[in-house]
C-alpha cells in the first residue's frame, strides 16, 4: 500500500486520492504516505488492509506513531492489554498454559502496567517450571511499590 492516499486528521478515516473532504465531517482531507501500521505492534499491513491481522486495531498512517503519547492511546492500550489478561486468567482456569502464557505475554507488551499481571505471569511461569521468569515477574511487583 504505497500509494498516496489522503486521511481525514479529525477522525483518521482513509478516502482515495481523488476524494478531498472527509464524509463524515466535512474535514479536508490530508496526503498520507500510504504506509499503514498497527498502533500497537507497529507491523505494517500489507495490500489493502485496515486492521491488524493480530490485534485488530485500526491501522494508522506510520507518520502518526512518532506523533507522541496520546491519552486515547493509552486508555486503548489498557483496554485492549486487559482483554489479554482475562483472556489468559480463562485459559489457566482451563488449564491451557501455553495459551494464558501468550494472552498474558501480549497484555505485557501492549501495557505492562496493568494490576494483577506480574503476580499472575510469576504464578504461571512457576506453574511452567520456569523459575527464573517467575521471580523476575514477581520482583517487577515489588519494584513498581517501591
Amino acid at each position: 500500500m504505497n500509494a498516496t492516499i489522503k486521511m481525514c486528521p479529525k477522525c483518521n478515516e482513509l478516502y482515495q486520492n481523488n476524494e478531498k473532504f472527509c464524509g463524515k465531517d466535512g474535514t479536508v482531507l490530508s496526503d498520507t504516505n500510504g504506509k499503514l501500521v498497527c498502533p500497537v505492534c507497529k507491523k505494517e499491513g500489507s495490500g489493502n488492509e485496515k486492521f491488524c491481522v493480530e490485534h485488530g486495531e485500526k491501522l494508522i498512517p506510520i507518520e502518526r506513531l512518532s506523533a507522541g503519547k496520546d491519552p486515547a492511546d493509552l486508555e486503548r492500550n489498557m483496554s485492549l492489554a486487559a482483554k489479554y489478561y482475562q483472556e489468559g486468567n480463562t485459559h489457566c482456569d482451563n488449564e491451557s498454559y501455553d495459551l494464558a502464557l501468550k494472552s498474558y505475554l501480549k497484555a505485557e507488551e501492549v501495557y505492562p502496567d496493568l494490576p494483577g499481571l506480574h503476580y499472575n505471569m510469576g504464578w504461571l511461569y512457576s506453574k511452567l517450571g520456569d523459575v527464573d521468569s517467575a521471580v523476575d515477574h514477581l520482583q517487577k511487583i515489588y519494584h513498581s511499590r517501591s
